[in-house]
C-alpha cells in the first residue's frame, strides 16, 4: 500500500540516496520517488547500496548532518561566478524519458538520432541541476549548450514508449577540447536493467551572434 501514498503532500526538505547497488530502489524508481516528492534531493553515489547507512555510515552521517544544518546546501547553484571546472564535480545526474515515436523507424525500433536526443536531455539535466540550464545559459552568458562530439555504443535495441533512465557523470577537461561527459541510457525489461546506450560525449559553450 505504501506504493499508493500521495507523496506529493511531502513538502519538507527531504534527502534521497541511491546507487548501482541497490536492487530494490533502482535509480529508474529513485528517480520516479524525487519527482514525485517536491522538495526532494536526489544524491546518486557510485559505491551505495540498499544498506548504504550502514556500510558508508561515516560517509552519510556527514553529508546528512549538512543537510540538516541546511536543506537548501543539497542544490548547487551558480551564485558566486561558479566556472565551469567547478561544475565538473564527477557527481552523477540522473534523467528519465522515453524516446518520441517519431523515432521508431524499423517498426517499434528507435533510431540512433533518437538515442541521442535522450542523451542530450540527460547533458541538459546535469547542467539544469547545478543551476544553468540552456536559458540560463544563453540568457546570463549569451552562450549555447552544444554536443560537439560523440562516441557511443548501442549494445540492444530501444523500442517506442519504453522509459529510459540516464546517467550523466562529467569527466576531466582538456583545454580546447570542451567537456567530457560519460553517459549511459538503460531500460527495465522483466526486472532486469538492461543497457541501450553507453559512450562519451563532449560539451562546449559556444558564443551566439544575438546573446547578451
Amino acid at each position: 500500500d505504501s506504493g499508493h501514498l500521495d507523496l506529493s503532500r511531502v513538502t519538507v526538505p527531504t534527502l534521497i540516496y541511491v546507487g548501482p547497488g541497490d536492487e530494490g530502489l533502482t535509480p529508474m524508481r529513485a528517480s520516479a520517488l524525487a519527482d514525485a516528492v517536491p522538495a526532494a534531493t536526489l544524491r546518486s553515489r557510485p559505491g551505495y547500496g540498499h544498506f548504504c547507512h550502514i556500510d558508508r555510515a561515516e560517509e552519510m552521517t556527514a553529508e546528512v548532518a549538512d543537510f540538516l544544518r541546511d536543506p537548501r546546501s543539497a542544490a548547487d547553484s551558480s551564485e558566486g561566478g561558479t566556472t565551469v571546472t567547478e561544475l565538473l564535480d564527477g557527481q552523477p545526474t540522473s534523467y528519465v524519458g522515453s524516446p518520441r515515436y517519431e523515432g521508431a523507424n524499423i517498426r517499434t525500433w528507435i533510431g540512433f538520432k533518437h538515442f541521442m536526443y535522450l542523451v542530450e536531455e540527460g547533458v541538459l539535466q546535469y547542467f539544469r541541476d547545478r543551476g544553468v540550464g540552456a536559458r540560463d545559459i544563453y540568457h546570463r552568458y549569451g552562450l549555447g549548450l552544444e554536443i560537439v562530439d560523440s562516441s557511443v555504443q548501442l549494445p540492444v535495441a530501444l523500442e517506442a514508449e519504453e522509459q529510459v533512465y540516464a546517467t550523466v557523470v562529467s569527466g576531466k577537461p582538456k583545454p580546447g577540447q570542451g567537456a567530457p561527459f560519460n553517459v549511459s541510457l538503460t531500460v527495465e525489461r522483466e526486472g532486469e536493467t538492461v543497457t541501450v546506450l553507453k559512450g562519451k560525449v563532449q560539451v562546449a559553450l559556444v558564443a551566439v551572434k544575438d546573446g547578451s
